[in-house]
């Protein structure tokens, strides 16, 4: 746990743009995807929504399955991450509006905590 003091942050508003950075850093995190995944999901997306292309005929026929079924996954899982990413991103906005309005960087930093450990169950 952090230890606040009186010289931990130079006054409120630089606790409070600390603790927002705090906030997106771990939001980031929680994504759990970089640029090259998600330029990569993107495509097979294009891919799964046609009904198939080059770089899903080939998973599928590494994975020995029907081009439909790999399809229907992709789009299956594109889905899932839309709402993982869409639930990270609302306890975000809630966190950052939640920071800004508390009384002291006390409270900022259990507003950071609780945040986190929501964000691990997404």
């Amino acid at each position: 746990m952090a230890r606040l003091n009186a010289h931990t942050y130079q006054d409120r508003d630089d606790a409070v743009t600390r603790y927002i950075l705090k906030i997106d850093d771990a939001a980031a995190t929680a994504r759990k995807i970089d640029a090259t995944q998600a330029d990569l999901y993107r495509q097979k997306l294009i891919e799964a929504s046609a009904g198939g292309g080059a770089l899903l005929q080939a998973e599928a026929d590494v994975l020995e399955i029907d081009i439909a079924t790999l399809c229907a996954n992709v789009i299956q899982r594109h889905n899932e991450r839309c709402a993982h990413t869409h639930d990270i991103e609302i306890k975000r906005i809630k966190a950052k509006a939640d920071v800004r309005a508390a009384a002291n960087a006390s409270a900022m930093h259990a507003i950071f905590e609780n945040f986190k450990a929501a964000i691990s169950f997404s």
